[in-house]
């Protein structure tokens, strides 16, 4: 005697089987990066790289070396983006 499993639910659409969902998946949020690179931040403040360079010279931007990597604290993204360079 074989025991035989119950096959989950399928739809077809254009051929190909796919998975009904019977509940609703909702995707998990991702927690915020504590550093990020250079290259990152410009992009979420919507900068150049260099510009990010230039506040990081210029001690308006706190940053700190990992190796060889320079990263930006996640902290000093927001305090740039609420207060602005000074």
């Amino acid at each position: 005697m074989t025991k035989h499993k119950q096959k989950e639910p399928v739809a077809k659409r254009r051929g190909r089987p796919r998975k009904i969902l019977t509940r609703v998946e909702r995707p998990k949020s991702k927690p915020r990066p504590v550093l990020c690179s250079v290259g990152s931040a410009a992009e979420l403040l919507s900068i150049g790289r260099t510009k990010i360079n230039e506040l990081i010279a210029s001690d308006q931007l706190g940053s700190v070396c990992v190796g060889r990597r320079r990263l930006i604290p996640y902290t000093e993204l927001v305090r740039l983006s609420q207060h602005g360079a000074a």
